[in-house]
């Protein structure tokens, strides 16, 4: 009988031991997946957001609602303002490229969803299909502008839709000495 309660004893430890590893495994890899866009969900309420997540919405409000952790990365204050900025540790893909999301939040309230991704050697091709892709979903830009500058060998490229108290940007940089990356964000006013 004793030897029945030890094997016993022994089986629920190694349950025990078992479950907790896959718990843990668990939590530190909710934020290992990548989030994959697409560029018609970042519309609902008759304005830009991102992932249906409202502006005005605090940091925990946000955590809340979104399948992933964010970290704090950068905090300043610029006046009465206090501005802190919260990156994803996920990637997040548009279409085959990799970027990375940050969130900035002013006293406290979401203002700004920026992806930033360093393109390929297809960089210009990938851009053009998704400024096609935004006029389709989100109707002609508001504004289109062109930038460069030969000291820094620079070239900009930038697209903005508004809406309502919105809007919704998407620019892309490349230079001589630069590899190119593109800059998507949404943002209320």
């Amino acid at each position: 009988m004793k030897k029945k309660s030890k094997i016993i004893a022994i089986i629920s430890v190694i349950i025990v031991l078992l479950l907790s590893t896959a718990i843990i495994h668990l939590l530190q890899h909710k934020d290992s997946k990548d989030v994959i866009l697409s560029l018609s969900s970042f519309q609902s309420d008759n304005e830009y957001q991102y992932d249906n997540i409202k502006w005005q919405s605090s940091v925990q409000e946000v955590q809340k609602n979104l399948p992933y952790s964010l970290e704090r990365d950068t905090y300043r204050e610029s006046g009465s303002d206090t501005i802190a900025y919260y990156k994803a540790k996920n990637k997040h893909i548009l279409d085959g490229q990799s970027g990375a999301a940050s969130f900035e939040f002013v006293k406290d309230q979401l203002k700004i969803v920026q992806l930033s991704f360093h393109l390929d050697d297809d960089a210009d091709q990938w851009f053009e299909k998704q400024v096609t892709k935004l006029q389709e979903l989100y109707g002609t830009e508001y504004v289109k502008s062109e930038n460069s500058s030969e000291q820094l060998h620079l070239k900009s490229i930038g697209y903005r839709w508004d809406k309502n108290n919105t809007s919704l940007q998407f620019v892309m940089l490349s230079g001589d000495n630069r590899n190119p990356s593109a800059i998507f964000s949404v943002g209320v006013k």
